[in-house]
């Protein structure tokens, strides 16, 4: 059913794409950002050993402003790790993320600051790698969604920081099943 989601919201993004296209305001961008990532309190509910889950997370973006409110955006990031277990004899366990995202914006904005809010699906790829037990990877679909505001210092580059959260990452075949949320600080040129 995820799959079904995830394919009728690019389909959404599709149809309005062409329909706004036809205007003379768009504005192309790519940008990156760095950040911090925080899974949930259960990412380390079943651990054995002492489990850490902040990491620090980074991604590139490339999105599509159809006018000044509405925009498109898909991105690549890099959650890190989510989850790392370490008893400091030489057992460990760690399940790394990574993810690619296509979000609906939509933006107000005032002067030169821009406050805008995002929604959309992603498609992940979880890996565990662990000294105890067997290797595993598991990918997944959900929603994630952020609020953020951006600065445009100049004509063509935007600052831009944002919190966003993406639901239920994981799989229990890596035994991780958490929603996690990012900081980030990034910039973005736009054409």
């Amino acid at each position: 059913m995820n799959k079904i989601k995830f394919a009728l919201l690019i389909s959404i993004f599709a149809v309005c794409s062409q329909s706004v296209l036809a205007q003379d305001r768009a504005v192309f961008y790519v940008g990156g950002s760095l950040g911090h990532s925080v899974a949930k309190e259960e990412a380390c509910s079943g651990a054995t050993m002492p489990c850490d889950r902040r990491d620090t997370n980074w991604g590139v973006q490339a999105g599509l402003d159809f006018n000044r409110y509405i925009g498109v955006e898909g991105g690549y990031r890099s959650l890190g790790r989510v989850q790392q277990q370490d008893d400091l004899a030489g057992n460990n366990s760690q399940v790394k993320v990574t993810l690619s995202e296509l979000v609906l914006v939509g933006s107000l904005p005032v002067d030169r600051l821009v406050i805008y809010g995002k929604f959309g699906g992603y498609h992940a790829k979880s890996v565990l790698t662990t000294t105890t037990g067997s290797n595993a990877s598991a990918t997944n679909n959900q929603w994630t969604a952020g609020v953020g505001f951006g600065y445009d210092v100049f004509k063509h580059l935007r600052i831009r920081a944002e919190y966003q959260r993406y639901n239920s990452v994981g799989r229990s075949t890596v035994g991780l099943r958490s929603d996690v949320e990012t900081y980030s600080l990034g910039a973005v040129v736009r054409f």
